[in-house]
């Protein structure tokens, strides 16, 4: 290793026990030895590293176990290798068959490790990243996904619907990088619209539905709706103003809600009441509650619309529906109703005449009997019967009233006129007499009238006077009647 390369002859001087000596010699070349570097580093544990070779080419690479090396180009596979540092050593040689070794170390550092997981979400809210491994990388995807680029969390609902594949950049404290990467489906909302309005609490209240179907609808206490199809009770609901929810989903299995508010009025509320009557006169209505409607029934049935008043007299008699008709400031609207019966008044007629102030009068009755009969002072009237005492009666014409009813406890009245004349006057006297001659009469008051007698007594019936020869003897009653 001190010597210098070359050519140099070697001279051995030698001698033996006699003293002798003697030299022999012999030639000696030195040649050069080969020279090389090899030149490594630290690396990653991913893909291959080159050599750096500075010198002799051809040898061959050689390490310890756990790198794998290629012999002849010295290429380290690093992703196959273990992880460490190892020396590899190159030995090499010249063309005058001198040999040499050199070394290099190299370093292989292990790839830091992490997975990224997500998974299929809804276009609502956002979705955050399951992380194993390393920390601290950043998270990267295509146009369309709003993603925090430190955390990961994508935002579902500003993020377009699809399919994305997000990638995570990380390191180690060596140095080294890589990468992974998850997929992520965003599925669309499913859209839908409702809509109600504002109802009087009567009758039912159906949803126009506009988009997802087959979803269901609730609301708050109050309401009384039917979750399936959305139709709200009115009649059974409370009055207000609600809002109702309407919780839907699609084929994805994405869910979203809609809502619409409704109103409720209370209807007006009104009573009226008629009852039972006879055909005269009219009838008012009691009404209770709201005023201002509209009174109607059917034909035979005359009412005044506005004041709701029955002129009982021109309607048919019988049993009738009146229907009331009101509304309120909401509008609401409501009907009310009551039943009115009209009975037919009963009839009757009676009949007197012109009568002299003697004996009595009775009454000609046709229809209703049972009545009571009353006239004014003068006359003397059987409230019953109706017969007219003439004898006590006043002379003069009088108005006999006939107050009479019938079962349905309708009553009435009808009347007739009676006249009662005075009885003329008159009075007659004969005497006693013997049988001869005549015997004429003194009359004193109504003359024209006609003499009457019994039986044996002779008499002129015009003039009264008696043939008291010609008549038998005895006593006798001459009746003289006037007019």
């Amino acid at each position: 290793a001190k010597s210098t390369v070359g050519a140099y002859w070697i001279t051995y001087s030698f001698s033996n026990s006699d003293g002798c000596t003697d030299t022999t010699g012999a030639a000696i070349t030195i040649h050069a030895l080969p020279t090389a570097t090899i030149a490594y580093g630290t690396y990653c544990a991913r893909d291959s590293a080159e050599v750096t070779l500075t010198g002799a080419t051809g040898g061959s690479y050689t390490s310890t176990s756990g790198l794998v090396i290629n012999k002849t180009s010295g290429t380290v596979d690093l992703v196959k290798s273990g992880v460490g540092s190892y020396w590899i050593t190159y030995s090499f040689s010249n063309s005058d068959g001198c040999t040499d070794t050199t070394g290099a170390s190299i370093t292989i550092h292990a790839l830091p490790t992490a997975t990224i997981a997500y998974g299929t979400y809804c276009a609502r809210d956002s979705a955050e990243v399951t992380l194993t491994g390393a920390t601290g990388g950043q998270y990267t995807s295509t146009s369309g996904l709003v993603i925090n680029k430190t955390s990961g969390t994508v935002d579902l609902a500003k993020s377009g619907v699809g399919s994305y594949w997000i990638t995570y950049s990380f390191s180690n404290s060596d140095g080294c990088t890589d990468t992974t990467g998850a997929a992520i489906t965003i599925h669309a909302l499913p859209t839908a619209s409702i809509a109600y309005g504002t109802y009087c609490a009567r009758d039912s209240a159906e949803v126009t539905l506009t988009g997802a179907t087959g979803g269901q609808y609730t609301s708050t206490s109050g309401l009384v709706i039917n979750k399936t199809s959305g139709t709200v009770d009115l009649a059974k609901s409370g009055v207000g103003s609600y809002w109702i929810t309407y919780s839907f989903s699609n084929s994805d299995g994405c869910t979203d809600t809609t809502g619409a508010a409704i109103t409720i009025h209370a209807l007006p509320t009104a009573t009226i009441a008629y009852g039972t009557y006879c055909a005269r006169d009219s009838a008012e209505v009691t009404l209770t509650g709201a005023t201002g409607g509209s009174y109607t029934s059917t034909s035979g049935l005359v009412i005044n619309k506005t004041s709701g008043t029955v002129d009982l007299a021109k309607s048919g008699v019988g049993s009738y529906w009146i229907t009331y008709s009101f509304s309120n400031s909401d509008g609401c609207t409501d009907t009310t109703g009551a039943s009115i019966t009209i009975h037919a008044l009963p009839t009757a007629t009676i009949a007197y005449g012109t009568y002299c102030a003697r004996d009595s009068a009775e009454v000609t009755l046709t229809g209703a009997t049972g009545g009571q009969y009353t006239s004014t002072s003068g006359l003397v009237i059987n409230k019953t019967s109706g017969t007219v005492d003439l004898a006590k009666s006043g002379v003069g014409s009088y108005w006999i009233t006939y107050s009479f009813s019938n079962s349905d406890g309708c009553t009435d009245t009808t009347g007739a006129a009676i006249t009662i004349h005075a009885l003329p006057t008159a009075t007659i006297a004969y005497g006693t007499y013997c049988a001869r001659d005549s015997a004429e009469v003194t009359l004193t008051g109504a003359t024209g009238g006609q003499y009457t007698s019994t039986s044996g007594l002779v008499i002129n019936k015009t003039s009264g006077t008696v043939d008291l020869a010609k008549s038998g003897v005895g006593s006798y009653w001459i009746t003289y009647s006037f007019s």
